[in-house]
C-alpha cells in the first residue's frame, strides 16, 4: 500500500491551484499488523518537515511579492541585493530568501514606507 501525501495550494482570491507532494508512507500488505499500524515516530519529522518548509516558503514568497511592489502605481521595487536568513522553527532552522529593495519607486518616486 502506498499513501502520498500532498498539499494542496490555492492562490490569492481563489485563483490557480498546484499540487506539492509533502511524503509517501508505503506498507507492506502482507506483514502483521502487530508490526505497526498508521504513521511510526520515525516517519513524522520528516512529513512535519516538509510540511514545514512549504508553508514557509509560500508565505515568504507571498509576502516579498506584496512588499516588493509601489503602493502608488504596483510597479517593482529595483532590487539592491539578495541574501539568505535563517529562521529557527519547531522543525529545526529555515533558510528564507531576503531581498535587499530600494525603498523608493522608479516610476512614480513613492517611498515604500515599510
Amino acid at each position: 500500500m502506498r499513501i502520498t501525501i500532498q498539499a494542496l495550494i490555492e492562490g490569492v482570491a481563489g485563483g490557480e491551484q498546484r499540487a506539492e507532494t509533502i511524503g509517501v508512507v508505503e506498507r507492506d500488505a502482507d506483514c502483521v499488523p502487530a508490526s505497526g499500524i498508521g504513521l511510526f515516530t520515525s516517519e513524522t519529522p520528516s512529513i512535519l518537515k516538509q510540511l514545514q518548509a512549504l508553508a514557509l516558503g509560500e508565505q515568504t514568497s507571498q509576502f516579498v511579492d506584496r512588499a516588493s511592489r509601489c503602493r502608488g502605481c504596483s510597479s517593482r521595487f529595483a532590487t539592491k541585493d539578495s541574501k539568505a536568513i535563517i529562521s529557527r522553527t519547531a522543525f529545526g532552522l529555515a533558510r528564507l530568501d531576503s531581498p535587499r529593495l530600494y525603498s523608493r519607486c522608479g516610476g512614480c518616486r513613492i517611498s515604500a514606507g515599510l
